[in-house]
């Protein structure tokens, strides 16, 4: 999945909190978003997740590591109101007994970390393959998507006797490439090393049949 970095923070930076702890999450949220690189790959939610931390083993630790704020005034100003800020003597004083400010501060992220998670925007692949089977244009993402097409195309002609053409357009940016297949026969029309791998995975399936 590819990292939306835009939508995510939008979608978090329309959040409403009525508690100053409910807006403090939710600026730790927007922080932590933030910090993402937009476009980045991950594998699912866990490894965006395991991201998120910055190489720490849990969010008490990111929070001592100095990744988030670092003096009691900044993250006191930040999780109360101002009244409450005002008592605990502008973070002089512990949020509660045994705990300290910095402590309390990953217990926020920790929380950030669930809203990102449940705000994650992810972007949209795009259709970088254009197959002409059997008179309809397709638009496909992968090359498992086009190699499948191919072995569902082999399964058709066979089984209706017609010699008919598959044809595929490749656009990825500035590399582009074309295929024209008839049946078993298969002719690189233009384009490198994509479209090369491609034909090899069309003619491996087509050995398999």
């Amino acid at each position: 999945m590819k990292y939306d970095r835009i939508r995510t923070l939008q979608s978090i930076n329309a959040l409403k909190g009525r508690s100053a702890w409910r807006r403090a999450v939710n600026e730790y949220a927007y922080e932590l978003a933030e910090s993402v690189e937009d476009g980045k790959e991950f594998k699912d939610i866990n490894s965006f997740a395991i991201e998120l931390l910055n190489g720490a083993c849990d969010w008490c630790e990111y929070s001592e590591g100095g990744c988030s704020l670092i003096s009691d005034y900044e993250i006191a100003e930040r999780l109360c109101t101002p009244s409450k800020f005002k008592k605990k003597k502008y973070g002089e004083l512990p949020p509660y007994r045994g705990m300290s400010w910095i402590a309390l501060q990953g217990r926020a992220l920790c929380a950030a970390s669930y809203v990102v998670k449940s705000h994650l925007k992810i972007k949209n692949m795009e259709a970088k393959y254009r197959v002409v089977v059997l008179g309809c244009l397709k638009k496909l993402k992968t090359e498992e998507e086009v190699v499948e097409e191919y072995v569902n195309y082999l399964s058709t002609i066979v089984s209706k006797r017609q010699v008919m053409s598959f044809s595929v357009l490749y656009e990825d940016g500035g590399n582009r490439g074309a295929i024209v297949a008839t049946g078993h026969q298969i002719e690189i029309i233009s384009g490198g090393r994509k479209i090369a791998q491609l034909v090899n995975k069309m003619r491996n399936e087509r050995l398999k049949k």
